[in-house]
């Protein structure tokens, strides 16, 4: 599957010929520096930091991906902070994904 021209891998498959929407929890979804930490097998989407906030227990940062897809992902304290305009990677394990059909009705924003 694919989010622009970002490829991700899910376990699993939809059953017939339905159009897969990936839904994904903000705290499973980890900000990265492009190309560091890697871990075998995660999937990793390219994206810009374009909101930064700072929540007490830790921070919610908003990505923007190459095709204009937002991620929201919550990072708890003691991770690396990330500032408005980084360049950054969203990574998350394919176990994490879940796999529902299409219905038109599905909100783009990766939350």
């Amino acid at each position: 599957m694919a989010i622009g021209d970002q490829k991700v891998v899910a376990h699993g498959r939809l059953p017939g010929d339905a159009r897969p929407v990936i839904l994904l929890r903000p705290e499973r979804v980890g900000l990265k520096r492009p190309g560091a930490d890697a871990v075998a097998g995660e999937n990793r989407l390219s994206g810009t930091v374009s909101e930064a906030i700072y929540l007490g227990s830790g921070s919610k940062y908003e990505a923007r991906l190459t095709d204009g897809t937002v991620a929201v992902v919550r990072s708890p304290l003691g991770v690396p902070d990330f500032s408005i305009g980084d360049a950054v990677d969203i990574a998350f394990s394919p176990a994490d994904l879940i796999l529902l059909p299409d219905d038109a009705s599905a909100d783009m924003t990766l939350t």
